[in-house]
């Protein structure tokens, strides 16, 4: 809906918090399972605390951001990240007169 394009380009401080309530009004991601926008907000959390030069609370997550972003945590974000643009390009790919300028979504394996 335009007036949901409006609301997202007009924030201006974690964009992201309003793209996944917008996704969660339509619906857009449940497939995906019952937890898929906690999970989603929860990657907010962990974003906001690389992108944003600040403390972010996390519950239980250390301060330390060395032992914040454990090799499970990055795991779990790829993982979480893949499953989510994977079914976004499989189930809501972009219209045919543009779909030429992106390419399947390829993850490499580690």
């Amino acid at each position: 809906m335009e007036a949901d394009q409006r609301e997202i380009e007009a924030t201006k401080i974690d964009k992201f918090n309003t793209v996944i309530d917008i996704l969660k009004k339509y619906k857009v991601l449940n497939a995906l399972g019952d937890n898929i926008y906690d999970e989603l907000h929860k990657l907010r959390k962990y974003r906001n605390k690389v992108h944003i030069q600040d403390n972010i609370e996390i519950d239980g997550v250390s301060r330390d951001e060395g032992d914040a972003f454990s090799d499970d945590i990055r795991t779990w974000a790829v993982g979480l990240n893949t499953k989510v643009l994977k079914y976004l390009s499989e189930n809501l790919g972009r219209p045919k007169h543009i779909e030429r300028y992106v390419n399947p979504l390829v993850v490499p394996s580690p």
